[in-house]
């Protein structure tokens, strides 16, 4: 991961805070001063975006990133993290602690992505997309 000054164009850090290729990067929705990283060493990281020092770390056993690709994603309020795994389950996970706070199961095949939509009057819905094209919507 490296750090940029745009009005430069010149690198003003740099940290390695995963083992392995970064699949997906994120800015948080508070302000962009966080960024969700996913990478294919099993891991989601939520890293401080102005010194990419590691906030939260999500590594469990449900965790197992799919491809070189994969997608994670914060929640509108930032508080969540929703993540896919190679066993086709989708974890919502808390953005602050890294915990596991549900598992939601309907894919029979890896995920490869996820998203959240922000939605009306506190109603929200995470999409998520395996690798056999099909699509789960959550509320």
């Amino acid at each position: 991961m490296r750090l940029w000054d745009l009005r430069t164009g010149s690198a003003v850090g740099e940290e390695r805070p995963h083992r392995a290729q970064v699949t997906c990067t994120r800015f948080s929705p508070l302000g962009g001063m966080q960024i969700l990283t996913a990478s294919k060493d099993n891991s989601v990281l939520v890293l401080d975006a102005r010194t990419l020092e590691t906030r939260t770390t999500i590594s469990d056993g449900l965790l197992r990133v799919t491809s070189n690709w994969s997608r994670a994603d914060f929640s509108p309020d930032g508080r969540h993290i929703v993540a896919g795994s190679m066993n086709g389950a989708v974890g919502v996970y808390s953005a602050e602690t890294g915990d596991l706070e549900q598992a939601l199961r309907s894919h029979a095949s890896p995920v490869i992505s996820c998203a959240w939509a922000p939605g009306r009057a506190g109603f929200q819905q995470v999409a998520s997309v395996d690798k056999n094209g099909n699509l789960g919507m959550w509320e």
